[in-house]
């Protein structure tokens, strides 16, 4: 994992925190300033590590559990 990765990494979880009703991809992507295939990777990796979860009826992502 790049240094970059790690430094976008603790951006989305910091911004997760600040919003227990969770975000829309489209709103992390905006507010970061990400792509959104780059985006939805670390997204999904973060979901497959357990540090943001996805709802699955409203596509939000939160905080996850570890």
């Amino acid at each position: 994992m790049s240094l970059q990765t790690l430094d976008r990494a603790m951006a989305v979880l910091r911004l997760l925190h600040g919003h227990p009703e969770g975000l829309r991809l489209v709103d992390i992507q905006d507010a970061l300033k990400l792509h959104k295939p780059t985006a939805h990777r670390l997204l999904a990796s973060m979901v497959s590590h357990g540090l943001a979860d996805q709802n699955p009826q409203t596509r939000r992502y939160s905080l996850g559990t570890a």
